[in-house]
């Protein structure tokens, strides 16, 4: 057998793909067969065979053949590669996609096209596969613009022509992927839409929506000129007047298309059948929506659907808008001609909306069509009603004009006057006049409204009925560009100045709600002409106060308040809430720039830079609150004429108070860098003047009435800036008398522990600067501390120890046997030093040899220390734990006391429990003890204990101790116990914390 059979028999073989396929071929491959032979003809190889003919072999087939180099990219005599041929059956079996998948991880060309054009994705959406093996191929790479070369047809013009249930989702893949929804054939030009079109089915409607939403053509048009509408008005099959949700049809659309003249396709569509009457969602018809139109040739359209019997006075269905109304609205350059024709074919011209009751007429002065006025003047000659009244307001048209921005409004407001429009005529509600309208509205042309009304006798000192306001009170108010021409016109014309509102507000009090750059000659104007600086109105407020509270801020604050004072206001006048126009600007709550300023001129003026009343803030109390840059300033101006740092509120609040309960981050800014920069200077310039208060011998530890001092009010802020002041500062460091007398003693020592900067060792050595100390009990009575006991707390690394051996020498023996027992007892857990001395519960079972082996050294050294200042300890660490076991055992164990130099103090057993507790299982014991042994002592007592507890180690067992206070105890200490509280968590920091970061 030659070579050439041998091939043949190969290519036989992988057409009928069986379970022997491939021992087969492996044995004609040896014998000499060529694997990439091809069929005489149509050049098909074996490859071809094995992906076209599909079963449960030709997987293992097709491997074979490319891994003994088979041709995956070879071409029949048509041009199918492969992979095309792996999709030419007419349905897909179960094996295609596992097979396409392996061909193109192994290189097959997904872009090869057949000779006429087509690609893969041709062949699989013709023979209908599934919508997994297109989307693989789509993320594959395959060309979703692929056209056929006869007709220069697309795909989505294949899938408009044979649709089905599956086509939208495969568009929808494609057009995501890069598909022109607007692609043409050759020659005859016709797009997806146009085949849409003419081979309709159930499926076309929603594909039409898809493509049109993706900006599909509707307009496009094939070599004769036919647009998808037009075809599909051409069919049997499609009803015209189908409606869409807002039951639009193809006409109202058509009518309302303004980037080209409508005409053609409207006469199109009624000569095809449309309703040209169909209302719509809002009982609009095609004629409603051409007069929508500002396309200027829509007039053609209009005047054809008139002619065609299109109802001309159709109104819609809420407003009742008739096209009449609906053209008045519009802004059309031809809307007077087609005004004209409506109404020449019986427009109704006085007709009247449902919900306004407004006419045509009304609706035109409220447009600012350049054409207005000829519009205004045909209407009228036209019988439109001059005085016609709206329903809810009753507004005139003559009301209308005097408030809109109409370039023509003063010529059509004579004409409407001319023609008799009621110059006084009065809205229903409010009784506002056209003049009154006038003054509200801001346009130029306004003043030359309101001298031709005024000129034909309208009313100027008119009320309206509800707020008593005049022309001269909104004339006042707005921002006109010619409010002061127009407020001295309004006056010479006899225009009440001093005249009152419902609310006794006079024309300056309307001024002081401005903010016009002309506002500070208004007010000039209006002083000099008579007006009364000292009205008040209904809240007792004068109109300088409206100046001080005003949001927007006046540019010109600073010479109207000086202008005013000048001119014999009492500069001390205070407002219905007690504050004086110092208090305000000191507040500058509005952020105003001429506060500083203001400040200083009003404190040089002999304003009372202490003025209070019952106890309300004064002036520097609202300076402190001021968060503005020249707040300073202002504080430092005050105190230097003569404010009282120390002056409280109502609250009991000081200067101090106000600055300290600032937030920390009182700024908002879009800017994150800018905002951060200016909290911080914020933060600084509040130290600042926290500084400058106690340098002018503010108090630094008032209470309030919330029993918060400056302290507490910013460890509460989390100002942690200001916190370390007060902690840090040896001078104000901790003014403890607000807690207890026991810590007040305390002050001292610890205020030069917080100050020294020298190196720890130099610090000790300066002995005759650490005298003892004395503490207080409230109970009891005083006893000494030694100071070895306070070398002892602060040493962390036992640099010390030699020198406090030194020390303890000089000491007697009972001296330091207290102080040794004090250290065991007293402050557990304090510092690294007092660990090596905790106490261990014996009853603890975690407590291991090991644990206790830890303290060994430690306790010979402790052993060896004792031997050498020549004492005999009572009390080891192991004697210690003896003695706590005893104590804690025995209910019936008293209160003990210490002896120092002749002194006696009586220690409370709660301390000793509370102080050397450490473990867990002691925990539930002392809770008992404690609960049943406090009422034991008096309040003032426990107060002692618990503030001991509270300063000294604040845990959680101590909060979990408090709870066993009586209620009527804990009631009246909780407000302490909060103060101490937030006292001692500021950032999750203990005091105890911050003394070792000190000294370290």
């Amino acid at each position: 057998m030659d070579q050439s059979e041998l091939s043949l028999s190969l290519i036989r073989i992988a057409k009928e793909p069986s379970e022997n396929s491939i021992e087969i071929m492996k044995a004609l491959l040896e014998s000499g067969a060529d694997i990439n032979a091809q069929t005489k003809g149509y050049l098909v190889t074996a490859l071809h065979f094995a992906c076209n003919y599909q079963n449960q072999y030709s997987m293992g087939i097709i491997k074979f053949l490319i891994s003994k180099g088979a041709n995956i990219n070879a071409r029949d005599t048509s041009g199918l590669s492969p992979l095309i041929a792996a999709c030419e059956n007419e349905k897909e079996s179960g094996f295609t996609l596992d097979i396409l998948k392996y061909l193109i991880e192994n290189g097959a060309d997904i872009l090869a096209k057949t000779n006429n054009g087509s690609n893969i994705l041709n062949y699989v959406c013709q023979k209908n596969y599934s919508v997994e093996i297109i989307k693989f191929l789509v993320e594959k790479g395959a060309d979703v613009n692929g056209k056929t070369y006869e007709k220069d047809a697309a795909l989505l013009h294949i899938l408009c022509e044979t649709q089905n249930e599956k086509s939208l989702e495969i568009i929808q893949i494609f057009v995501e992927n890069g598909a022109d929804v607007n692609t043409k054939t050759k020659g005859q030009l016709a797009t997806p839409l146009h085949y849409l079109c003419q081979f309709q089915t159930e499926y076309s409607a929603d594909i039409i929506k898809y493509l049109v939403s993706k900006g599909a053509d509707l307009d496009a048009k094939l070599d004769t000129g036919s647009t998808p509408l037009q075809i599909i008005c051409q069919t049997e099959r499609v009803d015209i007047n189908t409606k869409n949700k807002r039951n639009n049809t193809v006409l109202h659309i058509a009518c309302l298309k303004e980037n080209e003249d409508p005409l053609q396709k409207v006469q199109f569509l009624c000569e095809s059948g449309a309703d040209i009457n169909s209302p719509n969602i809002d009982h609009s018809t095609p004629l409603h929506f051409a007069c929508q139109n500002e396309n200027p040739n829509i007039i053609e359209t209009i005047k054809y659907l008139i002619s065609k019997k299109a109802q001309i006075n159709a109104k819609t269905k809420d407003k009742e808008e008739t096209p009449l109304h609906i053209i008045c609205q519009n802004k059309n350059p031809n809307s007077l001609e087609i005004i004209k024709y409506l109404i020449s074919k019986k427009a109704k011209v006085n007709a009247k909306t449902k919900d306004k009751e407004e006419t045509p007429l009304h609706i035109i002065c409220q447009n600012n069509h350049p054409n207005s006025l000829e519009i205004t003047k045909y209407l009228i000659s036209k019988k439109a009603k001059v005085n016609a009244k709206t329903k809810d307001k009753e507004e005139t048209p003559l009301h209308l004009i005097c408030e809109s921005h109409n370039p023509n409004s003063i010529e059509i407001t004579k004409y409407l006057i001319s023609k008799g429009a009621k110059i006084n005529a009065k809205t229903k509600i409010e009784e506002k006049t056209p003049l009154h309208y006038a003054t509200i509205n801001i346009n130029p042309n306004s003043f030359e409204i309101i001298k031709y009304l005024i000129s034909k006798k309208a009313k100027i000192n008119e009320k309206t009925k509800v707020q008593n306001q005049t022309a001269l009170h909104f004339a006042s108010v707005i921002h006109n560009p010619n409010a002061l021409e127009i407020i001295k016109f309004l006056v010479s014309k006899r225009g009440d100045i001093n005249a009152k509102t419902t609310y006794n507000q006079t024309v300056l009090h309307f001024v002081s709600l401005n903010k016009n750059s002309d506002s500070l000659e208004i007010i000039k104007f209006l002083v000099t002409s008579g007006a009364d600086i000292n009205a008040r109105d209904t809240n007792n407020e004068s109109f300088i106060f409206y100046i001080c509270r005003n949001k927007h801020p006046n540019p010109n604050s600073f010479d109207i308040i000086s202008y005013v004072i000048e001119k014999g206001f009492d500069i001390n006048t205070k407002s219905s809430d007690n504050q004086t126009i110092l208090h305000y600007f000191c507040k500058n709550k509005y952020n105003d720039p001429n506060s500083f300023q203001i400040v200083k001129y009003l404190v040089e003026k002999g304003a009372d830079v202490n003025s209070q009343v019952n106890q309300s803030p004064t002036p520097l109390h609202c300076a402190c609150q001021n968060s503005n840059a020249d707040a300073f300033e202002i504080i430092k101006i005050l105190v230097e004429k003569g404010a009282y740092v120390n002056l409280q509120t109502k609250k009991l609040s000081t200067a101090l108070h106000f600055l300290c309960e600032k937030k920390k981050n009182q700024n908002e800014n879009e800017n994150e860098n800018q905002n951060q920069n200016q909290n911080q200077n914020q933060n600084q310039n509040t130290l600042g003047m926290i500084k400058f208060l106690i340098s002018k011998g503010a108090f630094t530890n008032t209470q309030d009435s919330q029993k918060k001092t400056p302290l507490s009010l910013s460890i509460k802020q989390q100002n942690e800036e200001i916190s370390n002041f007060f902690l840090m500062n040896d001078e104000i460091l901790l003014d403890l008398q607000y807690y207890s007398k026991f810590a007040n003693k305390l002050r001292p020592i610890l205020s030069q522990i917080y100050s020294f900067n020298q190196d720890l060792n130099n610090f000790f050595k300066s002995k005759e600067n650490f005298p003892d100390f004395q503490i207080e009990s409230k109970d009891f009575c005083k006893f000494n501390v030694h100071k070895l006991i306070l070398l002892a707390r602060f040493d962390q690394n036992n640099l010390l120890f030699q020198q406090f051996i030194n020390f303890c020498k000089q000491k007697p023996k009972e001296d330091v046997e207290i102080v040794l027992n004090f250290l065991y007892t007293g402050f557990p857990d304090f510092d690294r030093f007092s660990e090596q001395f905790l106490l261990i519960n014996p009853n603890d079972p975690k407590n291991s040899k090991e644990e206790i082996s830890i303290l060994t050294e430690k306790e010979v050294k402790m052993e060896e220390f004792c031997k050498e200042i020549g004492i005999e300890p009572k009390r080891g660490r192991k004697g210690i734990i003896k003695d706590l076991s005893k104590l804690y055992e025995q209910e019936s164990t008293k209160d003990f006391t210490i002896i120092c130099e002749e002194k006696e103090i009586k220690v409370h057993k709660l301390i000793l429990m509370i102080r050397s507790e450490l473990f867990k299982g002691m925990f539930q014991l002392n809770v008992n003890d404690s609960s049943n042994q406090v009422h034991d002592y008096s309040k003032k007592s426990f107060e002692t204990i618990t503030q001991l507890i509270y300063f000294l180690y604040h845990d959680k067992f101590s909060k979990e101790f408090s709870k066993g206070i009586p209620k009527e105890i804990r009631e009246e200490m909780k407000g302490e116990f909060e103060d101490v509280k937030d006292y001692y968590q500021l950032n999750q920091n203990s005091i105890i914390d911050l003394i070792l970061k000190k000294m370290k």
